[in-house]
């Protein structure tokens, strides 16, 4: 084992996951939890791990030692909850990443109840362009997933990649929602 990947073991070993709960909320007032959001966490500040997670999902081999570990957790949680419906959270990055497409493919079982969230973290990878960020999010619907575009007109959401994928996902932002509503009645 190299001295990278235990790095990167010892540094996920300090995470742990928050399930939020998303609340649908009727004309009426009437409340009821639709889904929990999955929050990643560091143990030492119980706070989102930015530094560790930026590098961890620098390469592949990184990468794929944070997914095997986020699918093990995944799969305990979707087996002691079978009713839960979860959304998960991917940087653009991770989308580059074969150990990305092996995550997804090794949870294509319970995709029924996994909605891929993109991120809207700029990517610093340069062919991260609209063009593959529209075949990545055809992959992941073509396993069975949902996916969203997360805080869409801000990092690398935009409306570009928005109208270029239409067909295929979900929009989370009130803001792009009412600006497509907006140029399809012009």
């Amino acid at each position: 084992m190299s001295d990278s990947h235990r790095s990167y073991t010892d540094l996920v070993r300090d995470f742990y996951l928050v399930f939020q709960p998303i609340v649908l909320v009727d004309p009426s007032l009437k409340s009821q939890i639709e889904d929990y959001e999955v929050l990643l966490r560091e143990k030492s500040t119980n706070a989102f791990p930015y530094k560790d997670f930026e590098y961890i999902i620098g390469n592949n081999e990184g990468n794929s030692v944070l997914l095997q570990w986020f699918s093990a957790e995944l799969r305990h949680v979707c087996l002691c909850m079978p009713q839960v419906k979860i959304d998960i959270n991917l940087n653009p990055q991770q989308l580059l990443f074969d150990s990305t497409l092996n995550f997804l493919n090794n949870l294509e079982d319970l995709a029924d109840r996994i909605n891929v969230e993109i991120t809207e973290t700029p990517s610093r990878v340069a062919s991260m362009n609209n063009a593959t960020m529209t075949e990545k999010l055809r992959e992941i619907v073509g396993l069975g997933f949902s996916a969203t575009l997360d805080d869409v007109d801000s990092g690398d959401n935009n409306l570009n990649v928005v109208t270029q994928s239409a067909p295929i996902l979900i929009v989370s932002s009130s803001h792009c929602l009412h600006l497509m509503a907006n140029r399809l009645h012009k």
